[in-house]
């Protein structure tokens, strides 16, 4: 077999493949229905200082804190339908978890002008559902990149303890409110149906009622759709 024919024949292999392929990924873009789960680290939200500063607003500025603590459990998920039209947009919807958040901060407060022992934790968690129009712009064969712009309707709730010198004060708040969602990510298409997909996701103002304070919160998930 000479060069000549070789080259030809590792040409037309590469054609045939990249013509697999390339008509895979537009089996998967076509109109229909799919849906999706995506799993991430623990999001960013509520810094530390953050906290500090709202506490005070809330009990008094005369509250001066010796110690304050910070723990974030579980991770962010997500479960979601679609619904594609043609290659480049998609109506999506989900539900969105975004975990939970521990506090905890000990200092002093003056009651009746004498420093008076405080002792307050709070437990936070926000969940919702979101809906977004995604944009995809199809790269190289299987490959593609998307953004995303939307709403987060969230329900925010927090429980607390705060405790004053002896006088200890459980108790409960929670909000719902709707805040912009933003994100970017990649896809990758996987046979005629499975896709492989990484997401940037900005949530913007997330409204906490324990504290009347707000928060933006950012994860990155991944994860797998469906398309039927």
């Amino acid at each position: 077999m000479t060069r000549v024919m070789r080259r030809r024949i590792a040409a037309t292999a590469i054609v045939w493949v990249s013509l697999t392929i390339g008509s895979t990924s537009a089996e998967a873009g076509e109109n229909g229905l799919y849906v999706g789960a995506s799993y991430g680290r623990e999001p960013s939200f509520f810094r530390r200082s953050d906290l500090n500063e709202a506490l005070i607003t809330a009990i008094s500025e005369t509250l001066t804190l010796d110690s304050t603590a910070i723990r974030k459990h579980s991770t962010t998920w997500s479960a979601a339908a679609g619904y594609r039209i043609g290659q480049n947009f998609a109506i999506e919807g989900s539900y969105l978890n975004l975990g939970r958040l521990q506090y905890r901060a000990t200092g002093s407060v003056l009651v009746s002008d004498a420093p008076t022992a405080t002792d307050v934790d709070l437990d936070m968690k926000s969940r919702g559902a979101t809906l977004a129009l995604v944009w995809t712009l199809p790269l190289w064969n299987s490959w593609g990149i998307d953004a995303r712009a939307g709403a987060y309707r969230a329900k925010t709730s927090t429980q607390f303890v705060t405790t004053i010198g002896e006088n200890v004060t459980p108790g409960s708040e929670s909000v719902s409110s709707t805040s912009l969602l933003l994100g970017i990510g990649a896809s990758c298409v996987v046979g005629e149906h499975w896709i492989v997909r990484l997401d940037y996701t900005h949530l913007s103002n997330v409204k906490e009622s324990g504290l009347a304070a707000s928060f933006d919160a950012r994860a990155v998930t991944a994860g797998v759709a469906y398309q039927f």
